[in-house]
């Protein structure tokens, strides 16, 4: 029971839903998510369903299905230091220089992960989505200092998660990266 809307002349989002305690809780991390999406396809803009971390050179977007790895991913590398662009969504612009832009500074996670995590999720509330238990936690909190509004993007990693003990790197194909990230984008 909600309504979206966007005026194409000029950049007017609306959106309407009868009653604000209906909202689902995992919405309040990713508002307008529709709206925004309608308006950056308008501009030469993608919102695609990815993560983008990095350093002040350069970073990487982290694309795959719910459940492939993204946030986590994203979080350790918040935690180790680097610069944050996004875990759930992120704007990418491929021109004149990929770029991936900002859009909400929070992170979800399922209940288990968010545990691996305590500086990011210690009492924060659970959500359902879909049939999983998550938590949100907003990052400006804990890494305001850390939170960027762009990085220019080098490249796309696709997570693939293995038994393996270590982490490694694999090159892989465009089609590969597209068939990874369309499914939920």
């Amino acid at each position: 029971y909600t309504l979206s809307m966007l005026n194409s002349m000029s950049s007017i989002g609306l959106f309407w839903i009868h009653d604000a305690k209906e909202i689902p809780s995992y919405a309040t991390g990713s508002p307008l998510h529709v709206i925004l999406s309608w308006w950056a396809h308008m501009h030469g803009l993608e919102l695609i369903h990815a993560a983008a971390v990095g350093t002040i050179d350069g970073g990487v977007l982290i694309v795959g299905k719910g459940g492939s790895g993204k946030s986590t991913i994203a979080l350790s590398c918040l935690l180790a230091g680097f610069l944050y662009a996004g875990d759930d969504y992120v704007l990418v612009d491929a021109r004149p220089v990929p770029s991936g832009y900002s859009l909400y500074n929070d992170a979800k996670l399922n209940r288990d992960q968010a545990r691996s995590f305590p500086l990011i999720f210690s009492d924060r509330p659970l959500f359902q989505q879909s049939s999983v238990e998550r938590t949100l936690s907003f990052l400006y909190e804990t890494h305001l200092d850390q939170l960027v509004a762009s990085l220019p993007l080098k490249a796309i990693l696709i997570p693939r998660i293995s038994a393996l003990v270590t982490t490694k790197l694999e090159r892989a194909s465009a089609a590969d990266a597209l068939a990874a990230l369309a499914p939920s984008t």
